[in-house]
């Protein structure tokens, strides 16, 4: 199992070739992999009958359209969050209305596929700017998730509108022990040991970030299941969409 994480340390092709244009097939490949590992992902939440909320870039959206939708239509209904455009749009680097066009060009696909126009937003490696908050709130967003700050959410009020702030589950994260080439096992005592705490202090959040194109390879199923199982082992336990969890906040403390 210590060696199961190395199988998605992919190698890459040289930078100076990758500056020349060249493509890097293997990396493609790889990449491609996330609509397989989005649909064990999926069946994994249905199994277990939980909501969640998906983090799509607009651009997976719009080349996977029958698995995004099979994500939203389960557990009762799942929440699809815009994630940016794609991937190597950096929000930090963006203008204000570059920033702009980049939200509303999410909220047009994530609307034409799902029916449902997205409220939450989480920018590419949880990296916003100046402009990013300011105008989600002009385009309705309700929840911004990309904070490190906190355990529980807060309010923000930007222009007049009111949003709700939630923290990057940076702890919990996939990407992190692939990095590091840690097993999953590390993932599932990370959940384990963070949740038994905040279990007892009461009202906090966790939450468990699983990628389709890492976790969503067989041994990353297994510590997603692994942690979904865990938590629902204990009485009063919520499993909400980031949508929901800002609805309540709002309602009940504002």
């Amino acid at each position: 199992m210590a060696h199961l994480a190395d199988l998605v340390v992919i190698p890459t092709l040289p930078s100076e070739l990758l500056a020349q244009g060249l493509p890097d097939l293997l990396m493609m490949s790889y990449d491609e992999y996330g609509e397989r590992g989005l649909w064990r992902l999926t069946e994994l939440l249905d199994e277990h009958n939980v909501t969640a909320t998906g983090v799509f870039s607009g651009l997976a959206v719009e080349r996977y359209p029958d698995v995004v939708k099979a994500f939203k239509q389960g557990g009762g209904g799942r929440e699809i969050c815009a994630h940016s455009w794609a991937q190597d749009i950096q929000s930090y680097r963006l203008d204000r209305e570059q920033m702009r066009e980049n939200v509303r060009k999410c909220i047009d696909v994530i609307t034409k596929v799902v029916g449902d126009r997205p409220v939450g937003w989480v920018s590419q490696g949880g990296q916003q700017n100046e402009h990013t908050l300011p105008v989600l709130a002009e385009e309705g967003f309700l929840w911004h998730c990309d904070y490190a700050n906190t355990d529980t959410p807060f309010l923000l009020e930007v222009g007049g509108k009111k949003m709700v702030g939630m923290a990057v589950p940076f702890h919990v994260n996939d990407v992190m022990y692939v990095r590091e080439r840690v097993p999953p096992s590390h993932y599932v005592e990370m959940f384990c040991r963070s949740f038994d705490v905040l279990y007892e202090e009461g009202g906090q959040i966790i939450g468990a970030v699983a990628h389709s194109t890492i976790y969503g390879h067989p041994f990353g199923a297994w510590a997603y299941d692994q942690v979904i199982r865990y938590a629902k082992s204990f009485p009063k336990v919520w499993f909400a969409t980031r949508q929901e969890i800002a609805e309540w906040y709002l309602k009940h403390y504002t």
